[in-house]
Formats: structure tokens, C-alpha cells, sequence
């Protein structure tokens, strides 16, 4: 007779579910904004009109497609690594939010009038283009400030400031020139 401890029920039921659901193609809840995306996976945008898609491979690709009729509606690949810091937030109006230490640029993707979708850089460190898009930066979700490097929160000057009403926002605020160092 074998002895069950609620600790041993716990692991086979973790184990279970992690055979189960561990390799299906699942999707996040639709009605959730803001989520963060770190891995490979099928992601409905808050609307529930698209799907992010990410492969199980070893560079930051992604599509986009409808999620009516499964076209593709966005193709991205940056040849870049994943074992640097990237991530992936859908954000209020189906906007993707994409940063990633590796590729070269923050950037955040919408769907224009035309129904196309379309890139917007936030920065673009492969030019060292720092010109700052302030009403993007301003409609910024929370999650992705918060999991953005604190070296470059503070290098652009982003801070988090909460309004008269109480809601929190991502703001820049210029910083001083640094100091030159002189050797």
C-alpha cells in the first residue's frame, strides 16, 4: 500500500498538468491587456481580433494574424537572440509593444486607418537616434516600463508619475547633459 501525502498529490497534479499543457499551442485571455510576453507561445490581443505567435526557435521572430481567419497580418524577424532581454506586451488598442536588448530598437507596432499594420520607433540604438516619440512614451503600458533595464529608464529619463485623477503614467523628463569624464 503506498502512504499519499497532500505534498506528493501536489507534485504528480504539477506534473500532470505539466504534460498536458506543456506542449499545446494555448492562448492567453483575450479580455487582458498589458500582458507580458517572454516566451514562445500564441498570445490573443486584448480585442481578440489577433494572435501573436512566437516559435519554439532560437531567434526574436514573431507573426501576427487574424485570429477570424488565421491570414497573416504582420511578419518580424530580427535574426536576434533570444538569450538577450526582449519581451512583448499587447497594450490597450491592440498595440504591440516590442523591445529587445539585441535587435536594435524599442518599437511598438498598431493598425494604421488602412488597416495595415505599422512601426513606430520609440528609440533606435543601432543609430543611437534617441528623438524621443513623448506621446508614445506617455500611452506606455506600466508592465513594459517596469521590465524595461533601469540603465536606460534613466538614461532617457522615464519616470513614472501618477495625474490629478489618480492614474499612473510613464512620463520623460529631460535629464542634464552628463558630466565629461577627462582623462
Amino acid at each position: 500500500m503506498a502512504v499519499r501525502t497532500p505534498l506528493m498529490l501536489t507534485a504528480w497534479c504539477a506534473c500532470g498538468a505539466l504534460l498536458l499543457f506543456g506542449g499545446c499551442d494555448s492562448l492567453a485571455d483575450p479580455a487582458q491587456e498589458n500582458v507580458m510576453v517572454f516566451n514562445a507561445g500564441s498570445y490573443v490581443s486584448p480585442s481578440g481580433r489577433y494572435v501573436l505567435r512566437i516559435p519554439p526557435r532560437g531567434g526574436v521572430e514573431y507573426t501576427v494574424t487574424e485570429a477570424a481567419t488565421g491570414d497573416v497580418a504582420l511578419e518580424y524577424d530580427a535574426n536576434a537572440s533570444r538569450y538577450q532581454r526582449w519581451f512583448l506586451c499587447w497594450g490597450p488598442d491592440d498595440r504591440l509593444w516590442h523591445y529587445s536588448g539585441d535587435d536594435g530598437e524599442f518599437q511598438v507596432w498598431s493598425v494604421n486607418a488602412g488597416g495595415k499594420w505599422q512601426k513606430h520607433v520609440v528609440v533606435d540604438f543601432s543609430t543611437y537616434d534617441f528623438t524621443f516619440d513623448d506621446a508614445l512614451i506617455r500611452e506606455m503600458p506600466l508592465p513594459v516600463f517596469d521590465h524595461l533595464p533601469p540603465g536606460l529608464k534613466e538614461q532617457w529619463g522615464l519616470v513614472v508619475e501618477q495625474d490629478e485623477h489618480g492614474r499612473k503614467a510613464v512620463r520623460r523628463v529631460p535629464s542634464s547633459p552628463r558630466p565629461q569624464q577627462h582623462h
